[in-house]
């Protein structure tokens, strides 16, 4: 996954990503549309979409979970304290 906007061309070893058949998709986000997603939480419980949640030392485990279940639904990941 790559988080962000680069200004600057980034070095990208292209045989990697050949051989561990990575896939790169991008897209775009703008801030204004922020205001509806958030209001759509607001309004609706989405939370039995979460089937797991797991703190961040744990994310290797999330990713297999995933990687490992038809029925997996959204994991969580948390940072900090969770409570």
């Amino acid at each position: 996954m790559i988080v962000a906007l680069h200004y600057r061309p980034v070095p990208t070893s292209y045989v990697n990503l050949l051989m561990k058949q990575f896939t790169i998709r991008g897209s775009m986000e703008y801030p204004e549309r922020f205001e509806d997603s958030i209001e759509l939480l607001e309004r609706r419980d989405l939370s039995f979409l979460i089937t797991h949640t797991m703190p961040l030392e744990e994310f290797g485990q999330g990713l297999a979970v995933l990687d490992g279940s038809k029925d997996c639904g959204k994991v969580m990941i948390t940072m900090g304290d969770a409570r």
